[in-house]
């Protein structure tokens, strides 16, 4: 896997300020935490709190741009009781303009690329467009806002191969989307998605629903949520029903100095009931999960001037087995330009005591606003080792300035 850089962001814009290293390698960042370890398989993949798909699931394993992992709590209404997958819109300031592309070449099959592009455009528009490749998967998206009317293209292949087309319109607290995709094959799928958020007192109170005709019949979902601030304590709860199965969750979170506590349980309909604590600061992460699946997750990560790394591990009750992802990178900085170096590791122990990993060492070089990367892959595999190497570039476009005293704003 390849090395990319977390000093372009110094010069990138508001919004804009995921490093190189997570862009390109989007599944060892983002798995790389307690959130993902202890969550399983089981998650929804949520864009600005909705469900991409308002009916139904998408493939596991995709590049989403930023992605992270979220509990129940975090994930809100239409999180289902289960930790998602959750991105933003990579939207920037409606002046400017910003490119990114990156290649990687890899001697076996598992080469990747990355392009976006975030633009303000003609007649009020802003959009944003992506592609990305991550292995055997690729993510082909395109967002364009105006005011509060958003639409959304996605398309994925892989495994399977699948696309969707949506159009929201949000106009103040309430929200409503119609869109048509193809989950996969023979798939076709209308649908319908409306909610609202209201206020009542001190209470934040969501309610929403959702439906879809799925393979001649009609699927649904009506959901419903409230959150309670009381002082460094805050207090949610929601429920949703689908077909024949209503789910409940809930719980307390408590803001405590840096710390950010919470207390959880959670009953996903058609699943069984587990309960999480979890404690949460800006450098680890601990989380404990009981009844099903009973298991505990910690994440640490440090950086300074010449050290940047993270290390996240979980160890599973019920099977006695353990998980372990981190990486450790040594770099040296002159002017603008950094140059680092490090090992990575991801690997996994069964109740029997047998190992089963790879080790990866990368280096890379950044003098901005390009960056160079080369990748020693799977060391110790005789079959998978293999070579990654190529760049990045990064291109921020300010709007033209005015010259002082021209009161038509024209050049």
């Amino acid at each position: 896997m390849i090395l990319l850089l977390s000093a372009v962001t110094a010069l990138m814009p508001t919004g804009f300020t995921a490093d190189w290293y997570s862009l390109l390698q989007t599944e060892h960042t983002w798995e790389c935490s307690a959130d993902h370890l202890i969550s399983g398989d089981d998650c929804a993949v949520l864009a600005e709190g909705l469900p991409v798909a308002a009916i139904g699931s998408l493939p596991s394993g995709l590049p989403w741009p930023d992605a992270e992992r979220t509990d129940p709590l975090e994930s809100g209404l239409w999180g289902g009781g289960m930790w998602n997958t959750t991105y933003s819109d990579g939207f920037v300031q409606d002046s400017v303009s910003v490119s990114r592309i990156g290649l990687m070449q890899n001697t076996l099959d598992h080469s990747r690329y990355i392009f976006e592009l975030d633009r303000p455009l003609p007649w009020g528009y802003s959009g944003n467009f992506e592609m990305a490749r991550n292995d055997s998967v690729a993510l082909h998206s395109a967002v364009v806002v105006r005011d509060s009317f958003k639409y959304r293209l996605t398309a994925w292949e892989g495994n399977s191969y699948g696309w969707g087309a949506w159009t929201l319109w949000s106009p103040g607290p309430f929200y409503t989307r119609g869109g048509f995709s193809r989950l996969y094959s023979e798939d076709r799928r209308p649908e319908l998605l409306a909610g609202i958020r209201t206020e009542m007192g001190q209470i934040e109170a969501e309610f929403g629903a959702a439906g879809a005709y799925v393979d001649s019949t009609v699927e649904y979902l009506g959901a419903g949520g409230f959150k309670l601030p009381l002082g460094s304590l805050g207090i949610s709860a929601n429920v949703d029903h689908r077909e024949d199965e209503t789910g409940f969750w809930g719980g307390v979170t408590a803001e405590a100095g840096d710390f950010t506590l919470s207390a959880m349980y959670s009953s996903p309909g058609d699943m069984d009931d587990f309960q999480a604590l979890s404690a949460r600061h800006e450098v680890f992460t601990v989380i404990a999960r009981f009844s099903d699946n009973p298991a505990v997750a910690a994440d640490v990560q440090a950086a300074s001037g010449f050290f940047r790394g993270k290390a996240a591990g979980c160890w599973y009750f019920d099977n006695d087995s353990a998980a372990v992802n981190c990486h450790a990178l040594l770099g040296y900085d002159w002017y603008r330009a950094r140059l680092e170096a490090g090992p990575r590791f991801t690997g996994s122990i069964d109740s029997t005591g047998e190992w089963q990993g790879k080790v990866d060492a990368v280096i890379g070089f950044t003098l901005l606003p390009f960056a160079i990367g080369v990748g020693l892959e799977d060391i110790t595999g005789e079959d998978e080792r293999s070579w990654s190497f190529g760049l990045t570039w990064s291109f921020t476009d300010q709007p033209p300035q005015s010259p002082e005293g021209d009161d038509n704003g024209e050049r």
